[in-house]
């Protein structure tokens, strides 16, 4: 039985074994994960799912350069969840892309710290 104080991440990256790293990282930081998702298809029904308190999300998804980006809109406009895009674009560039609402882009590879000192602060800001 899940306890209702840990908070459920979901993972979005089209590379499986980053997923599967990152959420094996996150577990270990003391929260659940979802189920990995690899495509923005995926990501929309695992949104509906598992209702994620925050999502760690690559910004390229399979061919698209900007599908998780794409994604993030989609899944803002039904759910107020924190979003931490994970990337290797250039960040400034993809600030003006920002879909609003609570969102952090974070270069790959990932500082680990950071990371979590992110998903820390959202979820602290993002509780009721």
């Amino acid at each position: 039985m899940m306890e209702e104080n840990k908070k459920h991440i979901l993972v979005v990256d089209d590379e499986i074994i980053g997923a599967m790293n990152l959420a094996q990282l996150v577990r270990t930081w003391g929260f659940y994960d979802c189920e990995i998702a690899g495509s923005v298809e995926e990501a929309l029904k695992q949104v509906e799912g598992c209702r994620p308190d925050l999502i760690i999300m690559d910004v390229k998804l399979g061919k698209d350069t900007r599908g998780g980006i794409e994604a993030a809109k989609k899944i803002l406009t039904k759910h107020r969840v924190p979003i931490i895009f994970i990337t290797g674009y250039d960040i400034e560039e993809l600030l003006a892309e920002d879909p609003g609402g609570l969102t952090a882009f974070l270069n790959k590879p990932l500082d680990l710290k950071q990371l979590k000192t992110t998903i820390e602060s959202f979820l602290e800001k993002a509780r009721p």
